[in-house]
């Protein structure tokens, strides 16, 4: 969240010479700023996503994942999780039932998904500027059940904020380094 902080001016005399000088008024622009995504927030709806929903979740899940996760993980590994997000790959998987997938959406952007294959969550990301507002507490509650999930090292902090303990060390399976974790609800 960038603040931005406007000044405007007005005068005020000076007491000893009766002139005057500029006094600053501070308007906090980020108090705006704050009601606004306030705002936003209860206008966000976390559902199903549909057909034409789906592709851009899964770009939002990629754009996190390159600026949040990629980093740590091995080229075999950015290869194997590219894969995994692949359109026609999910759209078969959530076509058959075999993975469920939510959304946070604000208006028709997409700002978080998570997807879980019976009570392991699969994918799980809320786009940078949305993130540390309680958009991925309300999205892991949508699965209703308990979840495990294979955590990259670098969001290992957030799961534990979500109430995720950890339940194995790190590990590493086709390229993609991870901490299993689990959470009861």
């Amino acid at each position: 969240h960038t603040s931005k902080i406007a000044l405007a001016y007005t005068t005020r005399p000076d007491s000893s010479s009766g002139m005057a000088h500029p006094l600053p008024l501070l308007k906090n622009v980020c108090t705006l700023s704050l009601k606004r995504e306030h705002r936003e927030r209860k206008r966000m709806e976390i559902r199903k996503p549909g057909a034409a929903e789906l592709k851009p979740a899964l770009a939002l899940a990629w754009d996190v994942f390159l600026k949040d996760a990629a980093s740590g993980f091995s080229d075999e590994g950015i290869r194997t999780f590219k894969r995994f997000i692949e359109y026609d790959s999910m759209a078969a998987t959530l076509a058959n039932g075999t993975t469920t997938m939510w959304a946070a959406f604000s208006g028709l952007e997409p700002i978080g998904v998570i997807a879980a294959r019976e009570s392991h969550i699969c994918l799980f990301f809320v786009a940078g500027p949305h993130q540390r507002h309680g958009i991925g507490r309300r999205l892991s509650l949508a699965p209703q059940a308990p979840l495990t999930v294979n955590a990259a090292p670098s969001a290992v902090r957030a799961y534990q904020r979500l109430g995720f303990v950890r339940t194995g060390g790190e590990q590493v399976a086709d390229g993609i380094r991870f901490v299993p974790m689990k959470h009861t609800l």
